[in-house]
């Protein structure tokens, strides 16, 4: 990489033996491994890391666990695996793509538990740096040159396929047997009744269905990014798009999982994984967005969704995808989402003084949402996505 100088500790063994192209050798059965192994590189300026993947091996079985850790305000922690089988070689590769670091420095430390030799292999992440960043990197173009846009079909290419008939024109039968003329908690327990989904994902499936129900409908073979417009290949990327929360974990605490979390892990099914709060975006923007309330304020604790600029969004460059749809006015969609979650899950709270309230289940500021709604109706993007959620989960967002 480009102007980078790693450090690292005393290694036993750097470069290939034989058959395998081993890496840095950690420890031996000879010279057991007694303190933590580290490598760190130092930017000299602020950046941000994701896609973060160490892979590791070992030529013998029953070495025993190995742990991987980062700096604590990481967030990313540390893990420990068992080595398993009996064939020549353990590979393992721990990933965390879905975590970023900001920060001018990454300090990694390794530590085998076993006294036989122990490996890394590699190192990778993506690095985002500021337009006047003095790092000797080159910028990369996230526009695949090979990638050749078709209009999505669900079932095919990896996208998931869909369950329910596509609703036709005389979509208004699917609200016939609705009472809209209620108001308060008990219009807001016939829509929980009615709009109940009748299938639900893991929040892995989702990924997957993204290229489906966020397709730019201008741009056949694209999705639109959240908040930005990007216009993203319409495939799943881990290295580069997020499952973007639109009411953001942060402020739906309900509980998940039996263990009480709160977080989505890939296998999750519930509120969390309901495709009408969830947005496909680009990692940078979904990091700046991160759990911020939604409003006009100039404040680190607010996020107003239309960002136009595709390059200083946020700690660092936030270099994305090109020629994105910069135009598109992102106020109603999000707003039309977070009336439709606080409608769903009536645990969920949508209120304009959010500082007197549980704030683990709030989320607004709902005032100005309303007005958002009113100001940027629904159009074409919003309808098509609307019906072909429905198309996998058989409900709507009628807002």
């Amino acid at each position: 990489m480009g102007g980078l100088t790693w450090e690292y500790s005393a290694a036993t063994y750097i470069g290939k033996d034989g058959q395998f192209d081993r890496g840095v050798q950690i420890g031996s059965n000879n010279n057991p491994q007694s303190d933590p192994w580290t490598i760190s590189v130092d930017f000299g300026e602020d950046v941000q890391l994701t896609n973060i993947s160490v892979q590791l091996f070992t030529t013998t079985s029953g070495t025993g666990a190995y742990s991987i850790s980062f700096p604590s305000s990481s967030e990313l922690g540390s893990g420990t695996y068992s080595t398993p089988g009996t064939d020549m070689e353990y590979a393992y590769s721990a990933e965390y793509s879905d975590i970023s670091i900001f920060g001018d420095s990454l300090l990694i430390s390794l530590w085998a538990s076993g006294k036989n030799a122990f490996y890394l292999r590699s190192i990778t992440f993506d690095i985002y740096t500021r337009e006047d960043s003095s790092l000797n990197l080159v910028a990369e173009d996230l526009e695949d040159p090979e990638y050749d846009p078709q209009p999505v079909v669900p079932g095919v290419n990896n996208v998931k396929a869909t369950k329910y008939t596509a609703i036709d024109d005389t979509w208004e039968s699917y609200y016939s047997t609705w009472d809209l003329t209620l108001t308060g908690e008990a219009l807001r327990s016939e829509l929980q009744e009615k709009n109940e989904p009748q299938t639900r994902y893991t929040y892995d499936d989702v990924r997957y269905m993204f290229p489906y129900s966020d397709e730019d409908p201008d741009n056949p073979g694209y999705m639109l990014g959240c908040y930005d417009g990007d216009k993203i290949p319409a495939y799943w990327d881990s290295a580069r798009t997020d499952r973007e929360h639109v009411w953001p974990c942060a402020h739906m605490k309900i509980t998940l999982d039996e263990d009480g979390s709160y977080r989505p892990s890939g296998s999750s099914v519930g509120h969390y994984s309901d495709l009408h709060n969830l947005r496909v975006s680009c990692k940078p923007v979904n990091n700046f967005k991160s759990d911020k309330y939604f409003d006009t304020y100039d404040d680190s604790n607010f996020f107003f969704p239309n960002v136009s600029d595709p390059t200083t969004v946020g700690s660092g460059t936030q270099h994305k995808y090109n020629e994105g749809d910069r135009t598109h006015d992102h106020r109603g969609d999000v707003a039309r989402i977070c009336l439709y979650m606080y409608a769903m899950y009536e645990e969920l709270d949508l209120v304009d003084d959010f500082t007197s309230v549980n704030e683990d289940l709030t989320f607004g500021r709902l005032s100005t949402l309303l007005e958002w709604n009113s100001e940027d109706p629904v159009d074409d993007f919003e309808t098509q996505r609307n019906n072909r959620i429905y198309e996998y989960q058989g409900n709507r967002n009628p807002f």
